[in-house]
C-alpha cells in the first residue's frame, strides 16, 4: 500500500501555490524595471520626431532665403505666418513649431522650436540658423 501512493505521488507532478507566486512576483519585478526604461525609449524618440520636424521647418526658412538673396520674401514681420506648413507640421506627436526671425527680415537668424503636442515629452527640438552658414539643431 505504501509502495503505491509513493508511485502515485511520484508520477503526479504539478507546481504549488507558492512557487506560481514567486513566478508572478518575479515577473513583477521586472515589468516594473522595464517600463521606466521603455517610457525613456518612447519620449526619445518622439523627440527625434520633433527634432526631424524642426530641421525641416528650418531648412525651408533657408531655402527662401537662399532663393531670394539673403531677404525673405514671404514675411513682412517676425511672425513666420508665409511658413503655415511648418506650424502645421503633419506628425501626430508634434505640437508647437514656433519661429523666430530676425527682426531686419534679412534671414541673418532664425531659431525655430519644436515640441510635444501632448506636453508630456520632457525633450524639445531646437533649430538655429542663418542663410550663409546653414541650420543647426539639437534635442533638448
Amino acid at each position: 500500500m505504501i509502495q503505491r501512493i509513493q508511485r502515485l505521488s511520484k508520477e503526479k507532478k504539478a507546481f504549488t501555490l507558492i512557487e506560481l507566486m514567486i513566478v508572478v512576483a518575479i515577473i513583477a519585478i521586472l515589468a516594473a524595471l522595464a517600463l521606466p526604461q521603455y517610457n525613456k525609449y518612447r519620449q526619445k524618440a518622439e523627440a527625434k520626431e520633433m527634432l526631424t520636424g524642426a530641421r525641416a521647418c528650418a531648412m525651408e526658412i533657408v531655402s527662401e532665403c537662399m532663393a531670394n538673396g539673403g531677404q525673405n520674401p514671404n514675411l513682412n514681420d517676425t511672425d513666420a505666418s508665409a511658413y503655415e506648413s511648418c506650424r502645421n507640421y503633419n506628425s501626430p506627436k508634434i505640437g508647437n513649431v514656433d519661429i523666430v526671425l530676425n527682426p531686419s527680415n534679412n534671414c541673418s537668424q532664425f531659431h525655430v522650436n519644436a515640441d510635444d503636442k501632448a506636453g508630456t515629452n520632457p525633450f524639445y527640438a531646437k533649430c538655429n540658423g542663418n542663410y550663409q552658414n546653414g541650420v543647426e539643431c539639437w534635442l533638448k
